[in-house]
């Protein structure tokens, strides 16, 4: 039920702050409804599932073509953020292989992403702004 509930937040807040549009827009070919999209995939760590920085708004064009091998997404990542960020998801994955998050900090998350959500209204939408308030997450906000 925690987990559902921490999807759930996760959903609106990347709604929200990515514009309810697939973050790859402007590279072209969208297609379909709008799904979440993560730049480290959740097979590859839970405990990086419900991170902002990780998750994002995506055609489920382009999240189809990320999965079947497509580095556009990647190349998204790298230019929104820059290469440290991108070095800082990576050693993050690596330091929780096999780890997922305890029930205390996934209500710790859960919390704050419903004070994040909350918040909004106060915050601008600029990249730099959303970064630096958390709605990225901490690890971004840490690479930048």
């Amino acid at each position: 039920v925690l987990e559902a509930q921490l999807k759930a937040m996760v959903y609106q807040i990347i709604m929200w702050r990515d514009g309810q549009q697939c973050v790859q827009v402007n590279q072209g070919g969208c297609s379909g409804k709008l799904v979440w999209g993560h730049y480290i995939a959740q097979g590859q760590s839970a405990w990086l599932r419900n991170e902002l920085g990780n998750v994002f708004v995506q055609c489920d064009g382009h999240n189809l073509k990320d999965y079947h091998g497509d580095k556009s997404y990647a190349t998204w990542f790298n230019q929104t953020f820059g290469n440290k960020a991108a070095e800082a998801m990576d050693l993050e994955k690596a330091a929780h292989v096999g780890i997922d998050r305890t029930i205390p900090e996934l209500e710790e998350m859960l919390a704050h992403y419903e004070q994040l959500y909350q918040d909004r209204f106060y915050v601008n939408l600029d990249t730099n702004s959303l970064i630096e308030k958390g709605y990225y997450g901490p690890i971004i906000q840490a690479a930048s």
